[in-house]
């Protein structure tokens, strides 16, 4: 036993095993972007388990101590927990319909359980947070070279495999079924990039890698064939500039020259390749576009109706009275569009909202996006208002979203059941008042930890800020939300650690 003891305290210390939980989250985010990465987890998490067990085996009085003066912090989070698992067993539905749920929620415990028995300081917690960074970095790098590979390939009509290629109608760089979940981990780790490599002194070589990589996500997002992910695009290049303009005048730019140094290459870059893109698509005849498209020989079929239905429905969130043939002429000439083929290539990977985008009459940019949520609002409370008292208070489970005429948007790919809203609207339906309170309760702690320790968790702050308004115009429950989960779950440690 002793050996066993001295093997775990050599071999298996304490810093590895941190490293390996960072490991573990960075996966669980990056999973959502190419599901391979998911896949990975299986045989990490046993081993970890295994492991974690063993090496704790030998120390358990303190692992109590720990367990007991750090859980009560968690309360909000382990309340939002056993309300969804008494929704679930309310409801009539089949457990395994919410594997997806049920393992983000185990994998999600694991890590909270690791963080609280392997880390004791702020300063490990931060490093911590680092090696998470870094290595989403390295994998999100990955997948945009993945994805900017396959979209290209395909544009040249290459058969691809099914890894890559999981449906036929996968439309522009997103490498699952709906390209909002694609972008997530790919703004995480441009986040990471712009609040810590970019702050920092870099070697040459290290610094053109950070860029590189930062613009091939840039990039692996605008060609996503997300409205959202265009939309954050845009505000992304806003906020470089206005950081750039407010450096300028600041007397803090001495501190952050690496930071405004990068600022100013992303800016030139982005900027050029803003000019050419408007150059390529609305300077350059249909003429000289074609002699391009047979002298690279490109598919022509695919090459245009990919570039078309991207550009159009981004166009179309400023633009509502553009119509697709109008947009094709202008592109590519006057010839005949195949509307209908059109449609139904990227039907799947387009949300309700945006498939109004392809719709024949003009909807505005209003109405796509304030008149559909509150559309939206008012069908959750007209079904809320259906509910008995009790109901209202404590919900009624899971169960309806299994009803008929219930208002789908759907998740990845073919679902088991339909979620139609997002992870607080379903609270309110499934736990009635008192889960939704829970969330509330829940996000207004994250957020006062968060401010009370900007300055040292501005990264996770800003995570934590972007991914709760996506996930909340995504439809979802909180426990389908990995990024979400990993951004909450840090701070909580955070504070509990010692100095």
């Amino acid at each position: 036993m002793n050996r066993v003891k001295t093997y775990l305290q050599q071999e298996l210390n304490r810093e590895r095993l941190i490293s390996l939980v960072s490991l573990i989250m960075a996966l669980f985010v990056a999973g959502e972007s190419f599901f391979p990465f998911r896949q990975l987890l299986f045989p990490l998490l046993i081993p970890t388990i295994l492991i974690t067990i063993l090496f704790f085996a030998f120390s358990l009085k303190r692992v109590r101590a720990k367990l007991r003066g750090t859980l009560g912090i968690y309360l909000p989070f382990t309340l939002a927990m056993l309300l969804f698992l008494i929704a679930l067993q309310k409801s009539n539905l089949a457990i395994e319909l919410f594997y997806y749920e049920l393992f983000n929620m185990g994998v999600i415990l694991l890590i909270v359980l690791l963080q609280i028995l392997l880390i004791s300081t702020k300063e490990q917690l931060l490093r911590h947070r680092n090696q998470f960074f870094r290595t989403l970095f390295y994998l999100m790098t990955a997948v945009a070279i993945l994805a900017l590979a396959r979209f290209g390939l395909f544009l040249w009509g290459i058969e691809l495999p099914e890894i890559l290629m999981p449906d036929r109608l996968l439309h522009g760089t997103a490498l699952t079924h709906n390209p909002d979940i694609f972008i997530l981990a790919p703004i995480a780790t441009m986040i990471g990039l712009i609040l810590f490599k970019f702050r920092q002194k870099a070697h040459i070589v290290l610094s053109i890698l950070y860029h590189f990589s930062f613009l091939l996500m840039f990039y692996t997002i605008i060609w996503s064939g997300s409205s959202k992910g265009f939309l954050l695009m845009i505000i992304l290049v806003f906020v470089l500039i206005f950081l750039r303009i407010f450096f300028l005048f600041h007397s803090s730019r001495v501190r952050n020259f690496n930071l405004i140094k990068n600022l100013n290459v992303m800016i030139l870059v982005i900027g050029f390749s803003a000019i050419m893109g408007h150059y390529l698509l609305n300077v350059v005849s249909g003429e000289t576009k074609e002699r391009w498209i047979a002298g690279l020989r490109l598919d022509s079929y695919h090459f245009k109706s990919e570039v078309t239905l991207i550009t159009f429905a981004h166009i179309r969130l400023f633009d509502h009275r553009a119509d697709l043939q109008g947009w094709y002429d202008r592109l590519w000439g006057k010839e005949p569009a195949d509307e209908e083929a059109v449609r139904h290539r990227i039907a799947f990977a387009l949300t309700e909202k945006e498939n109004v985008l392809l719709a024949p009459e003009p909807i505005s940019f209003h109405d796509q996006t304030v008149t559909y949520r509150i559309e939206q609002i008012s069908r959750i409370m007209d079904q809320f208002r259906g509910y008995s008292t009790h109901e209202k208070i404590f919900g009624k489970g899971l169960g309806y979203l299994g009803q008929p005429g219930v208002f789908v948007l759907g998740r990845q790919g073919e679902m088991p059941v339909n979620i139609n809203n997002n992870y607080m609207a379903n609270a309110l339906l499934a736990s009635g008042l008192l889960g939704l309170g829970v969330l509330v309760w829940l996000h207004l702690q994250v957020l006062v930890l968060f401010w009370k320790n900007r300055k040292r968790l501005l990264a996770l702050f800003s995570l934590f800020l972007t991914t709760a308004v996506l996930y909340l115009l995504i439809p979802n429950t909180l426990f389908a939300c990995p990024l979400l989960l990993v951004a909450i779950a840090i701070p909580f440690r955070y504070r509990t650690a010692k100095e």
